[in-house]
């Protein structure tokens, strides 16, 4: 369920990477971190918010880390640090 609009839900493209087909869940473990940090990021950084891409370079980070490492690495990477 990706966000509409008026809902005020930022839209989260769905990623295959983070699929598992196998999964009766619509929402698999690793598509809501995904979604967790993409979402943590709008709110940290509500001039930019979700802009397109921002999910593969987060997808990336949570390949190797944890949420929170991936948030802050995120943040970094935005503000060019």
């Amino acid at each position: 369920a990706n966000g509409g609009e008026g809902t005020g839900e930022v839209p989260i493209p769905s990623d295959g990477m983070f699929t598992d087909t196998n999964s009766a869940d619509p929402m698999p473990d690793g598509l809501m971190r995904l979604r967790r940090v993409l979402y943590a990021y709008s709110l940290y950084d509500n001039e930019v918010g979700y802009c397109q891409g921002m999910n593969f370079i987060a997808a990336m980070f949570l390949t190797f880390l944890s949420e929170e490492e991936s948030f802050w690495l995120l943040v970094a990477v935005m503000n060019g640090e």
